[in-house]
This record gives structure tokens, C-alpha cells and sequence, in this order.
């Protein structure tokens, strides 16, 4: 699917110390050597010597043995969670008594049945490519370069509504880099890539918006905050922080179901009477064994993070979610947003003719 071992010359490289990584162990994407000291001294840190250079060692390949207690200090400064290790004991366990069957492509799961399965390691592997594609593009320390440099400018050109909107088309944009960064998209025909992006390119952004939002804090800017309110009216500002406040913390989860979104021939409104959504999918067989592989993996992550009445709930949060979405686009349409889509998809198709 996505920078897979076999489709990407770029390697995974492990968030502790830099060497190549594995896939993703105790949620963050690390080495077996960054994985297996996890899981040796993750619950019992108060024994750990300490550092002898102030808590303030570099942790690389080179010297990731040299201080242990800097080195667990940065597994859970990016988030390595030691409640999942007796999780994973358990799954060693049952695979001893049990050999796992590995699936070679994902197969629909019937969601009315109580299913406990996990992800084969090949649904590892995927989901592990979906996280490095998405922070491939860096989208959170762009936009955070973004702010600043806005909240520095002088005031008239600090609060002009083309500076904030600039920031705003770099968060649609990035989809698009997300999306095209993923072998199925470069497998699927010119039509079904165009429709793909021009249909999704508004909810995808929307969506993506209020995540990169959060996770910089953007808010907090009182010049990015002033230039939202004059594109879209100060009403829109409680708004935005309410869809921002219901926004699945889950950053894993956040960039399977862009993805999910990305892939969907179903997922915004579509008007008859607009030119640019009456393109009809051929060979939509391919681009249903997509979204199929798609949602069967982020069906077996919520039950393997929620169990089966937490997915259930998590996945129907979700629908509600993006719904909400949706109708928050239709109410709130404004010229200047509409003419941002515009160009963003008139950059999309003239994009796809150049790389074909």
C-alpha cells in the first residue's frame, strides 16, 4: 500500500534513536533494539541509574546503550505506551499455543460479530507506511513555521486576510502530497485519481485542518485567530474549537481515516448541477478493493486499541464526526473559502497532467 519495504527506497527510521525501524511497537515507530528496551525497563524506571550528563544525552544508533535513563526518558517523551507491553505478552502467548495466520490481502469483517482478532504483520507493516506517509510532509512543524512567521510581520500585512489564507491552502494541500505519496493511488487510472481528489479535496481538507489546528496550536496566534475571523466570521471561532474538542486524540487513528476519506467515491455531497462532479469512476472495482483493504485495517485497529463495544462506538463517534463536517461546509460556505478550493483542485488536475 503505502512506502511498503518492497515499493519505497525510503526506509522507516526509529523515533528513539535514528537506526531503521521495525513498524510501530507500543504506538511509536521504532527499531527492535529501542522496541526490546522498552518493553525490559518500561515498567520499572525508578530502577534505572541515573544520568550522569544532567538528563540531557543525545540518543542515537551510536549511543542509545550508553545512558539508559535518558534513553527511557525519551520513549515516553514521544509516547511509547507501557500499558500496551502485558497487552503484547498476552498476544506472545496465545501465538505460542496458536500459529497466526498472515493474511495476504485484508478480507471484509462481518462487524456484527464479536471479532477479536489483530492485524496480521502485513496490516502492521501497512499501517505503520500510512503514519511515515503522512508525517513525511512535516505538516505540523510547517504550520508552526507558518504562524510564526506571521505573527511577526508588521500589522497591516499580519492581519490581512491573504496571509491566513495562505496557511490555510498549505492544510488542503498536504492532503493531496498524503494521498499521492500511497502506491494504491499511483496503481489507479488518471479519471479515478481526478475525481478522487476534486470530490474529497474539501472534507479531506476540512478534516485536515482542524487536526494540523490542533497539534500546533494554532489558535493560540493571535494573528491567525484575528485573520479566520475575517475570512469567516467571528460566530465560525466557537465553532472551530468545538469540532476541535471532539476530535479523537488518537493521532494514528486521524490519518487511517484521512486515508479512508481520501479513497472514498461516497463521502461529500455532490451537486448535479457542478460540471466538475458528474466525471463517473470506471474499473471502480479497483478502487473498491482499496477502500476495502482501507477499512478492514481501520476496523481491526479500533478493536485491537478498544475492544470490540469501544471500535463500535469509536467507529460511530467517527461517522457522526464527519457528517458534522460536511454539514458545517454546507452551512458556512464563503466565496473566498470556495475560490481556496478552486485553485486548490485546478492544482490537483493540472498536477496529474504534468506527472502523466
Amino acid at each position: 500500500m503505502v512506502l511498503t519495504k518492497r515499493t519505497s527506497n525510503i526506509p522507516l527510521i526509529c523515533q528513539i534513536c535514528g537506526d531503521r525501524a521495525r513498524g510501530i511497537n507500543f504506538e511509536v515507530i521504532t527499531c527492535m533494539s529501542c522496541k526490546a528496551f522498552f518493553r525490559r525497563h518500561a515498567l520499572q524506571p525508578a530502577n534505572h541509574v541515573h544520568c550522569q550528563l544532567d538528563d540531557n544525552c543525545d540518543i542515537t544508533q551510536c549511543t542509545r546503550s550508553g545512558c539508559s535513563a535518558c534513553r527511557l526518558k525519551k520513549c515516553f517523551t514521544l509516547g511509547m505506551n507501557p500499558k500496551l507491553i502485558r497487552h503484547s505478552l498476552q498476544i506472545n502467548r496465545q501465538c505460542v499455543k496458536k500459529k497466526p495466520s498472515l493474511l495476504p490481502t485484508p478480507l471484509p469483517l462481518n462487524l456484527l460479530q464479536n471479532d477479536a482478532s489483530t492485524l496480521s504483520n502485513s496490516e502492521w507493516n501497512l499501517l505503520s507506511n500510512v503514519i511515515h506517509a503522512y508525517d513525511q510532509g512535516n505538516a505540523i512543524e510547517h504550520t508552526k513555521f507558518m504562524l510564526q512567521q506571521q505573527s511577526i510581520l508588521p500589522p497591516k500585512l499580519r492581519i490581512k486576510s491573504i496571509t491566513t489564507m495562505d496557511i490555510i491552502g498549505f492544510f488542503y494541500t498536504t492532503v493531496q502530497s498524503f494521498i499521492e505519496r500511497t502506491s494504491y493511488f499511483q496503481d489507479l487510472s488518471i479519471d479515478i485519481r481526478q475525481t478522487l481528489l476534486q470530490r474529497n479535496a474539501e472534507i479531506a481538507g476540512a478534516y485536515n485542518s482542524l487536526f494540523i489546528v490542533r497539534e500546533a496550536n494554532a489558535l493560540t496566534y493571535p494573528a491567525y485567530l484575528f485573520g479566520s475571523s475575517n475570512l469567516y466570521g467571528h460566530a465560525n471561532v466557537p465553532i472551530l474549537k468545538k469540532f476541535i474538542s471532539l476530535l479523537e486524540n488518537n493521532g494514528v487513528l486521524f490519518k487511517i481515516m484521512l486515508l479512508v476519506i481520501g479513497f472514498s467515491n461516497s463521502c461529500s455531497i455532490v451537486n448535479p448541477d457542478d460540471m466538475k462532479y458528474m466525471t463517473t469512476v470506471t474499473n471502480i472495482n479497483s478502487l473498491i478493493h482499496i477502500e476495502n483493504t482501507l477499512v478492514t485495517m481501520l476496523w481491526k485497529y479500533l478493536n485491537y486499541q478498544y475492544g470490540f463495544s469501544g471500535a463500535v462506538k469509536c467507529f460511530s463517534s467517527y461517522v457522526i464526526f464527519i457528517l458534522n463536517i460536511i454539514r458545517w461546509i454546507e452551512i458556512g460556505r464563503d466565496r473566498q473559502h470556495e475560490d481556496l478550493i478552486d485553485v486548490c483542485v485546478e492544482n490537483i488536475d493540472q498536477s496529474l497532467v504534468v506527472i502523466n
